[in-house]
């Protein structure tokens, strides 16, 4: 059953977005016994359904094990085949990462790199593989990453979504925040009434009256589906641009990084430096599928938006996961709960706290 207006309802949280980040803490707090209603009219566009949703614990063009790694790659290994059982569908596929070694320079660096103390757990020797290297241009193997793999976002979000309606917990509705009434223990919201509402809402949280002081950084993102001839390899490959195989057996080619023009049209311009990329390494031929965009919620500082307003303690943020929702949204879901319930501080790296000092009076 999907909410309507006439129908009156007290919760535990509101909230308002139903991508990832709203997602997984919805599941969070749901899976605590708390009473949850998640608003989302599917009117905006979700960059959680354009991404290829990429999970890797080592990145960067010089590889170096990503920020906490320890903590969150761990808890997402248990988080995502948990709430697989508990939507009935498959969408997290763990697979190997590669990344093929384009100059002996290359070679000697994941060397010493795989050799390295700080990078044990997580990177494997290098390797030449066989069924690699009938795909890839390459002569000097490459390095192997474990723990990686990707979440296929959009079944995840379409069935959590068939999930709240079948509990009566979806309010399939354009969130509106005019209408919202904020006192400091409660808002009301239409027929709602909740003791907290969370904005999950990406990208488009940039007009979010409450909010709009944090400083945001969009960032503009474009992917290709592609079909290829030949049997692909069972890994994600990534040198320069990640190609991720898929169950369906079409890949995704991903993704650019565009600061200045912020929208969600696709362009010549991201296609033109997908496939030249690709085209350095790949070996057989290739169509463009689809061309898709998406507009990532990334933050100055790399590190999420989570916490209370400062002083409206019944309105709060789940933001900023940026390229790395995947990764973050799982463990920090289980933080932020533990915060909201529990009594537990929150990490001083993610509270928003660090940027009370933007709020002017006219956001107050």
């Amino acid at each position: 059953m999907i909410y309507t207006r006439f129908k009156s309802v007290v919760t535990d949280y509101l909230i308002v977005g139903q991508g990832l980040a709203g997602t997984l803490l919805g599941y969070t707090l749901l899976k605590a016994g708390l009473k949850v209603h998640i608003a989302d009219a599917m009117r905006l566009p979700s960059s959680s359904r354009v991404a290829a949703g990429i999970f890797n614990p080592v990145t960067g063009k010089s590889p170096v094990k990503t920020w906490q790694a320890d903590l969150l790659f761990p808890f997402l290994h248990t988080f995502y085949p948990q709430l697989e059982a508990e939507l009935g569908v498959r969408f997290f596929y763990p697979k190997r990462l590669y990344r093929p070694f384009l100059s002996i320079e290359e070679q000697n660096n994941g060397l010493a790199l795989s050799a390295s103390a700080k990078m044990d757990g997580y990177l494997k020797e290098v390797s030449t593989i066989e069924e690699e290297n009938s795909l890839i241009r390459t002569s000097w193997g490459g390095l192997e990453t474990k723990h990686s793999g990707y979440v296929d976002v959009d079944t995840l979000l379409t069935r959590f979504r068939d999930y709240l309606t079948d509990r009566g917990a979806l309010i399939d509705r354009h969130f509106d925040y005019a209408e919202l009434k904020v006192e400091p223990e409660a808002v009301e919201w239409g027929a709602i009434r909740a003791r907290k509402v969370i904005f999950c809402e990406g990208a488009h949280a940039i007009r979010n009256p409450y909010f709009n002081w944090l400083p945001f950084r969009q960032v503009k993102g474009e992917i290709l589906s592609l079909e290829m001839d030949g049997n692909l390899p069972d890994c994600i490959i990534k040198q320069g641009v990640y190609l991720v195989p898929t169950e369906e057996g079409i890949c995704r080619l991903g993704a650019t990084y565009e600061r200045n023009e912020i929208n969600w049209e696709t362009s010549p311009k991201a296609r033109a430096e997908l496939t030249h990329t690709l085209d350095r390494w790949i070996r057989v031929p290739y169509r463009v599928m689809e061309q898709r965009a998406g507009v990532r919620p990334a933050t100055p500082d790399r590190r999420p938006f989570i916490g209370l307003h400062p002083d409206w303690p019944s309105l709060g943020v789940f933001n900023g996961l940026g390229s790395k929702g995947v990764s973050l949204a799982p463990y920090y879901s289980q933080h932020f709960y533990e915060y909201l319930e529990c009594g537990k501080e929150l990490s001083r790296e993610v509270n928003i706290d660090r940027y009370y000092s933007l709020i002017s009076s006219k956001n107050l």
